[in-house]
């Protein structure tokens, strides 16, 4: 009898622990690391308010608002920045996010994307593919003879960098490294980054001043090298020589805080020429911060499936280099509309069955991941529930120095220390509703801000709450302001788009309007 009650108490407290397992609950974040997300397809956001559509942009600000973020990747940029000294229309809402982003959110950093080889089994239609664009020749020139004042390991000379820049008669590789070095070129002159210094202030090359705040923090190199064909040394020397050329281009604009970011893992050498631990350490030495990938939709099972890479990161002793590690779980249940990925074949998700809130305890995935969770994680997480659980077996894993059903005999995490992390979408968009946003709240903090009207406008503007204090046009220039009592006057503006600075409770705002002829 007294076994038969143990048996069944037993059988009582598995059943809780099980249904604690899927049942999604409230979380208390337990780290303070800061987090990043890859923002794809920014091109069709843009297009989008060229057009007077800014329904992706206000999601975009929830996203950064619901999910705190610190940082973001901006990829698809290529299709919006050219070889005109004028802006091009998106170039023009490029300006606008840029500065409405820095002023909304002070602490928030965000990289210029470049990079990509062609990969059609990721179902892409040209969503990168460099080596597929065929622009003008560019010349960067350089803020100053002095550059900055720290040394930049394999650092290139103006002129190497700008020979790679503009081949003669360059093979496939040749054009694609061209692409992607011209590209990041164009950012650092059109727009700079964060330090004064680092702005140029050739309206004749930019069109602008160094007091806006259209700039980009840092530089983001998409390279998948290792699924490419040929052997992973002479992979990996391309990629190296990517940034190579990004730390010369940063070194050469007197940008000296503006982080190299690579977004990479690494692979096995079967010719034992680069073991995984050699690739970590090169990369490391030209990368200020790293995105240690991580592909799987099941947060339990990246420690076993990655524990070789983890290992590789972990041996590195680059102090001065950041892992983060990225989460994607590649999973397409969540498929939705984004003009450079094909929706029939490519895995665009709102971070997938990661974040599925539709299921519970009586409505499980078809496919449970191994071991779903340590008691008080859910099934599926929040982005903190997956943060904590992966930093916890992170701990115990290398406390224990073995990992169940991995490749890893033994586990040895080192000196891999994530210092942030970072979550791929492949479009900000979330059409389940899954990233909890409640929109009835931002719509009221909305109403706590001011907001012009009418919009676009032709006479004169009202400002539901605050003060006009000056107006300028998207280049920075000051224009004059001309009050009407409470109203602002646009009647004697250009056709085009400005901004105009309210103060409102000690809080400066930068507001968009569109003057209409």
């Amino acid at each position: 009898m007294l076994r038969t009650r143990i048996l069944l108490l037993f059988l009582v407290l598995s059943n809780t622990l099980i249904s604690q397992s899927y049942e999604p609950a409230p979380h208390q974040q337990q780290h303070q690391l800061p987090r990043g997300a890859y923002v794809a397809c920014v091109d069709d956001i843009v297009e989008d308010m060229a057009a007077g559509d800014n329904q992706k942009y206000q999601e975009l600000k929830q996203t950064i608002r619901r999910h705190n973020l610190n940082f973001l990747a901006f990829y698809g940029l290529h299709f919006i920045v050219d070889n005109n000294p004028q802006d091009n229309p998106e170039e023009a809402e490029l300006r606008f996010i840029l500065n409405d982003l820095h002023q909304r959110f002070p602490d928030l950093r965000i990289g210029a994307v470049g990079g990509g080889r062609s990969n059609p089994s990721a179902g892409k239609i040209s969503a990168q593919e460099f080596e597929r664009l065929q622009t003008d020749g560019f010349l960067l020139r350089p803020l100053s003879d002095e550059a900055c004042p720290r040394e930049v390991p394999g650092h290139l000379s103006l002129g190497k960098l700008n020979r790679l820049m503009n081949p003669y008669r360059p093979s496939v590789e040749e054009q694609y490294q061209a692409e992607v070095v011209k590209y990041f070129a164009r950012i650092a002159s059109a727009y700079g980054f964060a330090a004064p210094e680092s702005r140029r202030l050739d309206k004749e090359q930019s069109g602008k001043s160094s007091g806006t705040k259209d700039f980009f923090d840092h530089l983001v190199l998409e390279d998948e090298w290792w699924w490419r064909h040929g052997t992973v040394r002479a992979n990996l020397d391309d990629h190296l020589s990517l940034l190579r050329a990004m730390r010369s281009i940063l070194h050469l604009s007197h940008a000296c805080e503006a982080k190299v970011i690579t977004y990479e893992n690494v692979q096995h050498d079967i010719t034992g020429v680069s073991p995984m631990e050699v690739q970590a350490a090169e990369i490391a030495v030209l990368s200020d911060r790293v995105f240690v990938t991580h592909y799987f939709k099941c947060v339990p099972n990246t420690l076993e499936r990655y524990c070789e890479a983890i290992e590789a990161w972990g041996s590195i002793n680059s102090l001065g280099t950041e892992l983060w590690p990225l989460f994607s779980s590649e999973d397409a249940s969540a498929k939705v509309s984004c003009s450079r990925f094909d929706p029939s074949l490519a895995w665009n998700d709102f971070w997938g069955v990661w974040m599925d809130t539709t299921y519970n305890a009586n409505n499980l995935p078809q496919q449970v991941c191994p071991g779903p969770g340590h008691p008080g994680y859910g099934f599926p997480y929040e982005a903190d529930e997956a943060e904590d659980l992966y930093l916890l077996r992170l701990d115990s894993a290398a406390e224990a120095q073995s990992l169940p059903l991995s490749s890893c005999t033994s586990f040895q995490a080192g000196n891999f220390k994530p210092e942030g992390f970072m979550w791929f979408i492949a479009h900000l968009m979330d059409p389940h509703g899954r990233s909890h946003v409640n929109v009835e709240e931002y719509e009221a903090s909305l109403l706590q801000t001011p907001v012009l009207f009418p919009n676009p406008a032709k006479g004169a503007i009202a400002i539901s709450r605050g003060r006009a204090i000056s107006l300028q046009n998207l280049s920075g220039k000051k224009l004059s302001l001309q009050l009407v009592g409470d109203q602002v006057d646009v009647s004697h503006l250009p056709q085009g788009l400005y901004l105009l600075e309210v103060l409102d409770e000690e809080q400066t705002y930068f507001l968009r309007f569109y003057k209409q002829d």
